[in-house]
Parts: C-alpha cells; structure tokens; sequence
C-alpha cells in the first residue's frame, strides 16, 4: 500500500494558557474597536460643524447676491429728541438715509434733558405729612407752634408709656392696633370740630366724652381705606367704631 503524509486544519483541544493567550487578544481587540468608535464620533462632529460653517458662508454669499449689497461698517449720526421727544433716529451719511428710529434711554433723557430731573424737591413738613397720612389736618386742633409736645407715633408700647398711657391695660388687640397711628392731645370738642371739617379720619380715643377734659386721641392711618360698601352686617360696622383706650395713669378723672 501507498501511503504518504499531509497536513488538514481540524479542531484541536486548547490548553489553558492557550485560552489565556486568545482572552487577551479579545480585551485589547475590542478596546481598539472602542477607540476607533472615539475617533469616528470625534471626527464625523468636526465633519458638522464644519458643513454648517460652509452652509452659514453659503447662505450670507446667496443674501448678498439677491440683496446686490453686503454688510460694512458706515460712519451714522444720531439725532436725539427726533422725530419726537425722547425719540432718536440714527442716518447713515453715506447716503443721508434714516436707518432706524428708537426710543432714548433713561440715561440719555437725563443728559438730553436735564432740567426734567433737576427740579428741586419740595420738603414734605410735618403738617403735610400727617394730612397725606392720617388724613388730619392739625391746624384744626393747635397752632403749628404747639405741635411739638402734643403729637408723636406710637411706634412701640413704650411710646405710650414715655406720654403718660399705661400700655400693660390695654387689650393687646387694641394696642396692636395702635401700632403706627397718629397720637395727639386735644379735648373731645377739638376732635369733633377736627371731624367736623375733614373727611376719611378714623381715630380711637382714651378720654371720656367730655368737651373740658384733655387727653390723648389716636388716628389710624388712611390706608387701608374701609368703606361701608365692604362692610357686610351691623355687627361689623358696629365693631369698626371707636376702641376705648385706659385712661392716662397720672390723671385722676372723675
């Protein structure tokens, strides 16, 4: 019999270091592919800005071509208070066209027109201040010389205790309502004369109703104003009268 020998690719059993070997190849192989992925991504966003790049030359090429005009720097003037009062309207001087009207910044109308911004501030006295606050008008009740020593604001428990009230008998309801208001010295007849000729004064008072007897009268502030229309029964316009206030401590009234 003829023989001879030849050699065939047939599966062959791996030894263990043999899989090792081939484990490895697999790690660094697909971590190849990994980088490559890296770099197509990295590449092909290089690639879209760059079309989008060329694309926005395009277009400014193609607006110039149908406009028969490009963008330059023109030397313009700007004419303030134009065509109207703090109005401006910027003209090109190449061609003396008006290129767009806008309104004036503050800060322009304040160097365009100065003299709206620098009136003189009228001092508010104390008179003004307490008719535009609490609605009373203290030429009513004392000349502008007496009001120092028989007006001040409570602005704390202490300020009625400084003007001889004691704050410790008063409801703390009552003195929470207190809090702001207008205190001023003046008999009961004062105040009705005061009401009598001034519209919109809400007031509590300590003193009895007696037309000969001083005390201390206290008015709310105007706002918020409460009308009878926002009043929905008796009781509670019956609860918005006057809050009777503890007589003044060092007054024995009888």
């Amino acid at each position: 019999m003829l023989e001879t020998k030849t050699k065939i690719e047939l599966p062959v059993p791996l030894t263990q270091e043999s899989k090792a070997k081939i484990g490895e190849q697999m790690a660094k192989t697909e971590l190849l592919i990994n980088q490559r992925e890296v770099n197509k991504k990295a590449i092909t966003n290089k690639m879209s800005e760059e079309i989008k790049d060329l694309e926005a030359e395009l277009y400014g090429l193609a607006k110039q071509f149908e406009n028969n005009a490009t963008n330059a720097e023109v030397e313009c003037e700007v004419k303030f208070n134009t065509p109207q009062q703090r109005q401006k309207t910027i003209i090109r001087l190449d061609t003396n066209e008006v290129v767009k009207v806008y309104d004036m910044s503050e800060a322009e109308v304040r160097e365009f027109e100065p003299e709206l911004f620098d009136q003189p501030k009228q001092e508010e006295n104390l008179f003004d201040s307490v008719k535009r606050i609490y609605g009373v008008e203290l030429d009513y009740l004392m000349p502008e010389e007496d009001y120092e020593g028989n007006t001040y604001i409570v602005n704390d428990s202490s300020s009625l205790e400084e003007h001889e009230t004691d704050a410790e008998n008063i409801d703390p309801e009552v003195l929470n309502e207190l809090m702001g208001s207008l205190a001023v010295k003046a008999t009961f007849a004062d105040i009705e004369n005061l009401e009598a000729n001034t519209e919109g004064v809400s007031h509590f008072f300590t003193a009895e109703e007696s037309a000969e007897e001083v005390d201390w009268f206290f008015f709310k502030k105007l706002e918020p104003a409460i009308t009878d229309n926002e009043i929905s029964s008796d009781e509670e316009k019956e609860g918005l009268s006057e809050y009777a206030i503890p007589e003044n401590v060092e007054e024995d009234k009888n």
